[in-house]
């Protein structure tokens, strides 16, 4: 049984052995020490190649560093990055309050309103006019056998609150977005050591961080390295406005 059982592990360690020959020859990463090239030794031509092309493009970026001009614009693009993501951080824990409260106005508001007997919510108008939530005209019929309490909402003031909270959900939406397809974009690219941004590159890139933000976040520039968090009101929401260093 034992003699089974070292046979069937020397055979898993062979197959190990071998898958990691395979990937450390492609110049993959084996996910260990490296064993079976050291230093120096010969791996396939593609391996060498992209082994590399790898150093020369961290190279680039190195020199590009040294370059004081190109620094400046590299540490401004950083700036403006890590600015904007922590105006979204804000962002989200607003307007995720907002939409908790709008939530709570049209929840009570529907437990206010009148019902037809299918449980359809019916609300009176300013001019008198019986509308479902839809906006659409309850007939005369129906609408002759409410009885109203007084404390309903009216269609207009249930209409608000809807809107409002309609608004700051696609508010959230729109920050998501920006999140996910400027910043996002944005730190893959600076954190990509293999394919350095040009000048021209990072420059767009700020620009594209300020003025493709949604409305819900401000960004402008300032005296250089100032970075200051201030809060705004856009709309009827309050939501972070930063200012960024050039």
């Amino acid at each position: 049984m034992f003699d089974s059982q070292e046979q069937s592990d020397a055979s898993q360690k062979q197959q190990r052995d071998f898958d990691d020959l395979n990937l450390e020859m492609s110049g993959q990463d084996v996910g260990r020490i490296q064993r079976f090239f050291g230093e120096g030794e010969t791996r396939s031509p593609e391996a060498k190649r992209k082994k590399a092309e790898k150093e020369q493009a961290q190279q680039r970026l190195v020199d590009l560093l040294t370059n004081p001009i190109y620094k400046a614009k590299y540490n401004q693009a950083w700036s403006v990055l890590i600015a904007a993501e922590t105006a979204v951080a804000k962002a989200y824990d607003q307007v995720d309050t907002e939409i908790i409260n709008a939530k709570g106005v049209v929840t009570d508001m529907s437990d206010r309103a009148a019902r037809l007997i299918d449980g359809s919510l019916v609300f009176r108008d300013e001019n008198g006019d019986v509308r479902y939530a839809d906006g659409a005209k309850v007939n005369a019929e129906d609408a002759a056998s409410i009885v109203w309490t007084g404390n309903e909402p009216s269609f207009e003031e249930y209409s608000a609150a809807t809107l409002r909270l309609s608004d700051l959900e696609a508010s959230r939406r729109d920050v998501e977005r920006y999140e996910t397809d400027v910043l996002g974009d944005a730190r893959d690219k600076l954190s990509d050591q293999d394919n350095a941004q040009s000048l021209g590159e990072l420059d767009a890139m700020i620009k594209r961080i300020q003025i493709s933000n949604p409305i819900a976040l401000s960004l402008e520039t300032e005296s250089a390295n100032s970075v200051s968090v201030a809060l705004e009101t856009t709309a009827s929401i309050t939501l972070p406005s930063i200012q960024i260093g050039n």
